[in-house]
């Protein structure tokens, strides 16, 4: 961990690395020292670029924004933006950066879809920009320093604190009981370090229900040690004293704060998914003793020792941004170039979807609807974009203004979270209520569905009166309050549909409940991959199929026959949203 004191005693460094370099990269570095010393030393405008919201719970000198369309949203001084907003800024206005004395860029190491297209976009560009890079471990490091290099980029390695040396260990084979491993290397660690007065042990779990578990596990368990457990980081610098236990689900705290952990007990990313050398780096990077040890809950031989690629469904909504930026698609490069066949399908995807065309295969272009959805910052997951697409369709196709209104009120409920309302939304259709419960019991992460909640709203809207009671059936489920992130992401939408329509959205007009069925179907179908579902006998195991990209206007007899309710309707959760309509293709 790279201090503030450490960083200042070094400012000359770090700011000859800036004036003579485009790039400079800070290992072993958290956020919030970063931007304590370039707040402090200097009095130049800079960008934050960042999508780990958290940090503002410890750093509040720079609010972070999300989108342009909130109140607060200026660039007038220094600013933290996410890199989705980034990337819309720049669609609009490629200069845009150049406000900025120097650009501060966090988790690029992390690589997620938003931070690694956006760093590869301003490359491709060719931005000539002072950038900061903070990196939580040195991983790959020339990945970036030879992707840089080709671009005639240069670029300096700071590195201000050499990382001890650590001991590592790992399980020999997969075991079968994560947790009895975890709490045998913690009793074995409390046992055999007898010598230290107070340190630290970081257990790394999953989420947060993991952590309320495994702490009624330790305390139930047969371990006769003093210590205490702290699960709650806000008061990881006053609670307790002598030997501490951390339960968190990351180890990013301990870059921007002192601390004592001297081991770390990593549970792994537990169902079956191997992890990351990576995140490994990263957790190592926060130890800093010459006798700590990390302890990996899993072989070593199942560590993934590369990045993850951009998947077909993270792609598009980075090629549609391509297409905006005039950038040729077969001579963009990536930092980690996806394989050949996830950008095939993502581009057969957007044609699907009628957001792309194609002439020939080097004439990819956006199509009118595509023009029209990018003109706008869309939040790059199906919600967002499908809520879009529908709005679009009721204008392109000229629905009456109350289907547009009535689009509007759908997200509107969605923002206000009127539970009166959402407890009414049931469909008259028996068959489809018993679709949806069993459904529903088979994927719990349908509670945190925009989509199913937007069924049963517009279900209210079409002039459905049944009510249900609020307690007993198993599906309300689905009416859990959205969290904070989400309804952000609500308002975000509901903001820019009421700036493109700009009329009242209160009309009292008669509405046609099959133009607004149908126009929120088109939407949400052109933004999905359409796929078919084949569940196995007595196992219901879903067995997820692409339907071809060439679009028929019905569906063959083998398809219609996977439709078990009346009306057609089928509804599936997985990463993505599908939809049969009365059995039918409607064509845009």
């Amino acid at each position: 961990m790279i201090s503030l004191d450490l960083l200042e005693s070094n400012k000359d460094a770090v700011l000859h690395s800036l004036e003579t370099h485009n790039f400079t990269f800070f290992s072993s570095i958290g956020a919030i020292p970063a931007l304590q010393f370039f707040s402090k030393i200097t009095q130049a405008k800079f960008l934050f670029i960042s999508d780990d919201l958290g940090i503002s719970q410890w750093y509040k000198d720079i609010p972070y924004q999300t989108s342009v369309y909130d109140d607060r949203f200026s660039v007038e001084g220094s600013s933290w933006l996410t890199y989705e907003l980034v990337l819309f800024l720049l669609s609009q206005d490629t200069t845009f950066l150049n406000s900025f004395d120097f650009i501060i860029m966090d988790g690029i190491d992390q690589r997620s879809a938003n931070s690694d297209f956006v760093f590869s976009l301003i490359v491709n560009l060719k931005l000539q920009n002072k950038f900061i890079v903070l990196q939580r471990s040195n991983y790959q490091y020339d990945l970036y320093t030879k992707f840089l290099e080709k671009y005639g980029y240069t670029s300096n390695l700071i590195n201000l604190e050499e990382q001890s040396s650590i001991s590592t260990y790992f399980l020999p084979e997969p075991c079968q009981n994560i947790n009895k491993e975890i709490l045998e290397t913690l009793d074995t660690i409390l046992s055999t370090d007898t010598i230290s007065n107070s340190f630290d042990i970081l257990i790394l779990l999953s989420n947060d229900y993991e952590i309320h578990q495994f702490k009624t596990l330790i305390l139930d368990s047969s371990i006769n040690h003093d210590f205490s457990i702290i699960t709650d980081l806000f008061k990881y610098q006053v609670q307790g004293s002598h030997r501490r236990i951390i339960l968190s689900t990351n180890s990013h705290y301990f870059q921007d704060f002192p601390h004592k952990i001297r081991y770390i007990i990593d549970s792994g990313l537990q169902g079956g998914i191997p992890i990351n050398k990576n995140q490994i780096e990263q957790h190592l990077s926060i130890l800093r003793n010459e006798d700590s040890s990390y302890f990996g809950m899993f072989s070593e031989s199942g560590v993934i020792d590369s990045f993850n690629h951009l998947s077909q469904v993270e792609l598009l909504p980075f090629i549609i941004y391509l297409l905006k930026f005039n950038q040729n698609l077969n001579d963009f490069e990536f930092l980690s170039s996806p394989p050949l066949n996830n950008i095939k399908k993502s581009i057969s995807y957007g044609i699907y979807m009628g957001i792309l065309k194609i002439n020939d295969v080097q004439d990819l272009k956006l199509s009118e609807m595509g023009v029209m959805i990018i003109k706008y910052q869309l939040q790059l997951n199906i919600s967002s974009i499908s809520l879009y697409t529908s709005l679009v369709v009721s204008i392109t196709k000229n629905f009456p203004q109350v289907v547009t209104c009535s689009i509007m009120k759908i997200i509107s409920m969605l923002i206000t979270q009127n539970i009166g309302k959402l407890t009414k939304f049931i469909h008259k259709d028996f068959e489809f209520k018993k679709s949806l419960s069993k459904i529903m019991s088979h994927d719990e992460s349908l509670a945190e569905s925009d989509f199913i909640s937007l069924v049963f709203i517009f279900n209210e809207i079409i002039g459905n009166e049944q009510h249900i009671k609020t307690s007993g059936a198993k599906h309300n489920v689905i009416m859990n309050k959205f969290n904070k992130d989400e309804k952000k992401q609500i308002l975000h939408v509901y903001k820019q549909l009421e700036k493109i329509i700009g009329y009242n959205i209160k009309s009292k007009e008669p509405l046609d409940p099959n133009q607004l069925h149908k126009c929120l179907f088109i939407g949400f179908q052109l933004q999905c991959a359409t796929i078919i579902k084949n569940v196995s006998n007595g196992n219901d195991i879903l067995d997820i199929e692409l339907i071809p990209v060439i679009r028929p206007l019905l569906l063959t007899e083998k398809h219609t026959t996977l439709n078990n309710s009346p009306e057609g309707i089928d509804l599936i959760k997985s990463n993505d949203i599908i939809i049969y309509y009365k059995s039918e293709y409607i064509t845009f």
